[in-house]
């Protein structure tokens, strides 16, 4: 590649993508006026001159190394995986794009391993993040124009095993919900847990298998847990009755039911009387009163990964607590702001 004074380029061939930054309308914009592989005509260098281009690149790349095209597509292929893939190259730099809705899983510790190599860089939306169709969910390039052969085999080999993205697709589409409390059971007050709840699911393909309400007893409420699980519900929440007085029993009923109990309280503001257990396979959810009137709890942060099927640990909800202060904002953006992040 060698270096040559724009007016002297007519015939040359580009070895890269040249960018141009419009700024005189309200939005200013910015993309490839010239493609690499180029060939620049005598029409181009007035072009070239207007967006700062003096000197034009051309030739050939040097023998063991990359140009950046080739390595941005390289790293492209690297991340796909199942739903995951790779636009085309432009200014070299290729994002990941989600082929389906579902949760997006990101291997932190591989990506600060990669981002720690000199020259290459990978941005991602945030681990367990919501995803919709088509969503672009990250980008990468190296920082020069060309980067050695060797040190792009080395970024490749990094993630061989372990994948750096995921798209986990959701599969627990049939819930049970137990509604709990006397004052319901016996007429005195309206649900509201049910329509709320259908609500959320319905956002991931999710629904109702039913709905049962019992009042303040733990073999009662248990009972219902293990019907709904009989009768094939792929995860059972329980509403209400979650707080430590002594006449609610919803707590006691899930550890009846289950075989693992994860945790019961959450370092998360609303929602820290949430509770999460597993019988085998089947997560059952206790839902705090404050989803009644909250817009965004621990249940909304947890619900996508539950319904992909993302096992959580009490490890993940220790990790709540850095991003689990809701702000309460005047206007709801969850889930495009920091809560849960």
């Amino acid at each position: 590649m060698y270096k040559v004074k724009t007016q002297e380029s007519v015939g040359k061939v580009l070895t890269h993508d040249i960018t141009k930054i419009v700024v005189d309308g309200e939005i200013p914009e910015k993309y490839p006026v010239f493609k690499k592989n180029h060939i620049i005509r005598e029409e181009d260098i007035e072009v070239l001159l207007s967006i700062g281009k003096e000197y034009i690149y051309a030739g050939d790349v040097e023998k063991g190394m990359i140009h950046e095209n080739e390595a941005a597509l390289r790293m492209g292929n690297m991340c796909e995986n199942n739903h995951l893939v790779h636009t085309d190259v432009s200014e070299g730099r290729v994002d990941i794009v989600a082929q389906i809705d579902g949760l997006l899983k990101v291997n932190l510790e591989k990506l600060y391993e990669i981002n720690s190599v000199d020259s290459f860089m990978i941005s991602t939306i945030h681990n367990n993040s919501q995803v919709r169709k088509n969503q672009k969910v990250a980008g990468m390039k190296i920082i020069p124009l060309m980067i050695e052969e060797e040190r792009m085999k080395y970024v490749e080999n990094i993630q061989k095993d372990v994948p750096l993205l995921t798209l986990l697709p959701y599969v627990k589409t049939k819930i049970g919900l137990v509604i709990t409390g006397s004052e319901i059971y016996n007429g005195r007050r309206k649900d509201g847990f049910t329509p709320i709840i259908e609500s959320k699911l319905k956002k991931f393909g999710a629904g109702l298998i039913g709905t049962r309400i019992a009042y303040d007893d733990e073999n009662l409420i248990s009972s219902y847990i293990e019907k709904f699980i009989e009768e094939g519900a792929e995860a059972v929440f329980c509403t209400g009755g979650m707080s430590i007085d002594p006449d609610d029993k919803t707590p006691l009923a899930i550890r009846k039911s289950a075989t693992q109990v994860i945790s019961h309280g959450s370092p998360v503001v609303p929602g820290a009387m949430w509770m999460l257990a597993y019988k085998g396979e089947i997560p059952i959810m206790g839902i705090p009163g404050g989803a009644l009137f909250s817009k965004a709890t621990t249940v909304d942060i947890v619900l996508p990964r539950i319904l992909a099927d993302d096992k959580i640990t009490r490890r993940d909800v220790v990790e709540m607590s850095h991003g689990g202060y809701c702000l309460k904002c005047e206007v709801c953006h969850f889930p495009q702001c920091g809560f849960g992040k």
